[in-house]
């Protein structure tokens, strides 16, 4: 089957996503790894706060409460990564997220709040405001547009020809724990509010020693 590399925006705490050719010619996505942790993660937070699948609303404000908490820890997607590699079972990465990460949540207060669909709307907002002002710059190149924006998520902000706020791509052999990810017209860059290494064409060209050391200055 042929396969299209493509990115649901719709989606942002997702990676960039395999599509293929199904029977009928449609292009649907192969779930990764971290799809299939989400849903059970999303599957175990409904079963203990009792709520169905046939209540649409709160099962969908749900998913999405789970992927907004995902595109601001991304200290999930870290833990993930880390059961991904000893090919742990999904089931089991979604329970610990959920013991680590949402045991004390009260679900349903949160996702029947007022201010919850306030949080939504924001966030579309902000997503689409970010890619907007990307899409305009002058200052970065059109190559490095198409790059960055499949990195772009709601915690995205743009200043001057610099894109802050990425989501961070998983690299074998090393670790971008206590980094955020950046852009510019040169390339990609990790930084903290101390520091950033220069920018380099393409995220995994990013050492490790400059990993190490900004780092440091956090």
């Amino acid at each position: 089957m042929d396969k299209i590399r493509k990115f649901n925006l719709n989606e942002s705490y997702k990676e960039v996503k395999n599509y293929k050719k199904n029977q009928f010619g449609f292009d649907v996505p192969e779930y990764t790894y971290v799809d299939n942790v989400f849903d059970h993660l999303v599957q175990i937070i409904c079963d203990v706060n009792h709520i169905s699948e046939k209540d649409f609303t709160n099962w969908d404000n749900t998913r999405n409460y789970v992927e907004m908490y995902f595109d601001n820890n991304q200290d999930v997607l870290l833990d993930i990564d880390q059961y991904q590699q000893i090919k742990g079972r999904y089931q089991l990465c979604a329970e610990h997220l959920f013991n680590k990460h949402f045991q004390n949540d009260n679900i349903i207060e949160t996702i029947n709040n007022s201010d919850f669909e306030l949080l939504l709307e924001k966030k579309q907002s902000k997503y689409k405001s970010v890619k907007l002002s990307l899409e305009r710059s002058k200052k970065i190149p059109k190559n490095m547009k198409e790059k960055t924006e499949k990195f772009l998520n709601s915690g995205s902000k743009y200043n001057n020809g610099i894109i802050t706020g990425l989501k961070k791509q998983k690299v074998k052999g090393k670790s971008f724990n206590g980094v955020s990810l950046g852009a510019d017209k040169d390339g990609f860059f990790v930084y903290t509010h101390r520091a950033r290494c220069k920018s380099y064409n393409e995220i995994e060209d990013i050492t490790q020693k400059d990993l190490n050391f900004i780092k440091s200055t956090g």
